[in-house]
């Protein structure tokens, strides 16, 4: 089903307001100043002629510093005092020269007033889905998936880098690409900037058919729709950093909780609440962080980035953590910047980590996961603006998008080092490109 909402794109949030009779919230974009300042000055100034027997400022004697001189400067005082206390009276009540205007809010400017979709609304328009998908003939030649950043939608790629279309296509932000063990279906979020700000996951079929929205059963979606849309500093629950287990019957994801819970979290890929996996708490700055988390491919552990003394001593750490028990084992640190685990390799032997470096290039680099020694072996495959990537299906190449001239492309290197090969070229905007597994 098509999106049918055409004007989507063109809502716009803004702070509470008074409700229509229709349902319909309106609200002030901005508050106006109170009328009456400049007809007070205009006051100031009469009564300031009136105690100077109206003479005009080029006609007024210049003070003595004599005793006439002193109760002049005297009279000042107490005429500023005097108008200090009606400047106060009139930003209290909103004086208008002699009298106060009415209580109660400004009139409304029609012209910034917004007026938001009912909540019914909200919910039935992100709970559609496109119909975009692949003709079977490109399907059959479909390698690579990428985001299109500038035309909002995910595009498939033969093996050359040629594009065979899109998979899906709305006016949402999508990113995180996951794609099952079997190469059968794909996982993405989609993100919603208006009415209200809102995460969704996605799955769909290979060739972009069959779409489900996975979190539309989760039980706050209503709650956290209306907290977001009156403005009481929280969200939806956001997610991040799809994985799918290797039977495909669960997606694992890190999501954070209005409430600022966050860790990592399992939905099952039919959709429903979500569960529970590990968790931190996030109650103060500077506290340790719990950051993309990535699933290992046969489902028994998990990577995630963590910083924090308490945890991790100085820097950022890549940690590796059990599932069986939980136990943890830092396997690469960094004390110079951030350090994002990106993808695992097919065999599960090491990991594709995004270093962001303060002030210098990203770095792409592969840190081995069965080194006991904390950071032995790792070393930076390629360096570049915006680095993002991931495997091939057999752990040999590492695809990868950077920024180069006026755009981001593609490109691939072997995962034992050497020189990169585009993969694409042009002037567009693609961004984590996701190799898919042959279909089994």
């Amino acid at each position: 089903m098509l999106l049918e909402n055409e004007e989507i794109s063109g809502l716009r949030t803004s702070t509470p307001g008074d409700r229509d009779r229709d349902g319909a919230s309106r609200v002030h974009a901005t508050s106006e100043i109170r009328p009456g300042l400049a007809s007070f000055r205009g006051f100031l100034a009469r009564l300031d002629r009136a105690r100077r027997g109206g003479a005009p400022a080029s006609s007024r004697p210049t003070p003595s510093h004599g005793p006439a001189g002193c109760g002049a400067a005297a009279r000042l005082f107490r005429a500023g005092a005097a108008a200090a206390v009606l400047l106060s009276l009139a930003l209290a009540f909103g004086c208008d020269g002699g009298g106060a205007s009415p209580a109660g809010p400004p009139p409304a400017n029609p012209e910034k007033i917004v007026t938001l979709p009912p909540i019914e609304d909200i919910v039935a328009l992100v709970s559609r889905t496109d119909s975009v998908s692949l003709p079977a003939e490109a399907a059959a030649r479909l390698a690579i998936l990428t985001i299109d950043l500038e035309g909002d939608a995910i595009v498939g790629l033969d093996a050359d880098g040629e594009p065979l279309g899109p998979l899906a296509q709305d006016p949402t932000r999508k990113s995180d690409l996951a794609v099952s063990r079997d190469g059968r279906r794909v996982a993405y979020v989609r993100r919603f900037e208006r009415p209200v700000r809102r995460y969704d996951v996605v799955t769909m079929a290979r060739d972009g058919s069959d779409k489900r929205i996975l979190t539309l059963k989760h039980p706050d979606v209503a709650e956290t729709e209306l907290a977001s849309r009156r403005g009481e500093g929280r969200s939806a629950w956001r997610y991040s950093n799809l994985s799918f287990s290797p039977d495909g019957g669960w997606i694992y994801l890190h999501a954070t909780e209005p409430s600022r819970r966050e860790g990592l979290f399992r939905l099952s890929a039919d959709g429903g609440v979500l569960e529970s996996v590990a968790e931190s708490k996030r109650l103060e700055r500077g506290a340790a962080r719990f950051r993309s988390p990535r699933l290992s491919n046969d489902g028994k552990s998990f990577v995630i980035a963590r910083s924090g003394k308490e945890h991790v001593g100085e820097g950022e750490a890549i940690v590796l953590i059990s599932l069986a028990d939980m136990s943890e084992r830092i396997v690469y640190r960094t004390v110079t910047g951030g350090v994002y685990p990106l993808a695992i390799a097919p065999d599960d032997g090491s990991i594709l980590c995004l270093e962001d470096e303060r002030g210098e290039d990203d770095r792409l680099v592969l840190v081995p996961l069965a080194s006991t020694v904390e950071g032995e072996g790792a070393r930076t495959v390629v360096t570049g603006k915006n680095v993002v990537g991931s495997f091939s299906p057999d752990g040999k190449t590492i695809v990868y998008s950077a920024v180069r001239g006026d755009g981001e492309d593609l490109f691939l290197v072997p995962t034992e080092g050497g020189e990169p090969r585009r993969l694409t070229r042009g002037t567009g905007r693609r961004r984590e490109p996701l190799w898919l597994p042959p279909v089994r």
